[in-house]
């Protein structure tokens, strides 16, 4: 009888632990959107198209600059496969600051998280975590229903409960666009962030293995997005 009394004691307060660890990390998540604000970086781009076997077809390579101009975010077009644009393909677009605090709330509505273990990345220790969609959850927006397609794992800075990595994948097709498109099973994300100047954890890379179809074409996709040089203003 103590014995049993015991375990549901210790297991309590796992329950407990866990619970704190979630609620801590809740609090500290931004989105690379509002991480980015205060930044100028270059995001190199990387578009492989492929054919349904995984062999390249054709790649293209984008470099970018993010910089303040006036307190304004632009984003330009530095090279195109180690070209700089001619006149006609120059880009200088705003990045417009956008609050994610929504979504961000929702996300814990949406996704059944629960802790998996301890691992350590970057030299770090780090909490894993697992999620998956609410069977039954209503979204309350368009990101939030196509999220309703996608389960993974993250894995969480255990010191300041900072989001570090991210594995996820559509796991049923989703369609977008009415009848233009769907994003297939199987499409995977990866998600990287490092610690810059030993301060705040920035997205480092964005990796995409993306299969669609649109207008009734098989697409297949490989993204990869690094981010680097990092200057705060």
């Amino acid at each position: 009888m103590r014995f049993t009394a015991a375990c549901m004691a210790a297991f309590l307060f796992l329950q407990a632990s866990e619970a704190s660890f979630i609620s801590e990390f809740r609090k500290t998540l931004r989105s690379d959107n509002e991480l980015l604000q205060d930044y100028s970086y270059t995001e190199t781009e990387t578009r492989t198209e492929t054919d349904r076997n995984g062999k390249p077809k054709s790649t293209e390579v984008l470099i970018y600059e993010i910089s303040s101009e006036g307190g304004q975010l632009y984003r330009h077009l530095v090279s195109k496969n180690g070209v700089p644009p001619t006149p006609d393909q120059e880009m200088k677009t705003a990045v417009t600051p956008r609050d994610d605090s929504k979504i961000r709330d929702e996300l814990f509505e949406i996704f059944d998280i629960q802790v998996e273990g301890r691992e350590t990345l970057e030299a770090l220790p780090a909490v894993t975590l697992s999620f998956k969609p609410r069977p039954g959850y209503k979204p309350q927006s368009k990101l939030a229903s196509f999220l309703m397609h996608v389960s993974g794992r993250a894995w969480v800075n255990e010191e300041d409960h900072q989001l570090i990595r991210v594995e996820a994948e559509v796991f049923d097709s989703v369609s977008y666009g009415w009848f233009l498109g769907s994003l297939q099973e199987g499409t995977h994300l990866i998600a990287e962030r490092r610690k810059f100047d030993n301060r705040a954890w920035l997205p480092a890379k964005l990796d995409i293995q993306k299969s669609q179809r649109v207008l009734l074409k098989g697409v297949h996709v490989h993204e990869v997005h690094v981010y680097s040089g990092y200057r705060k203003f």
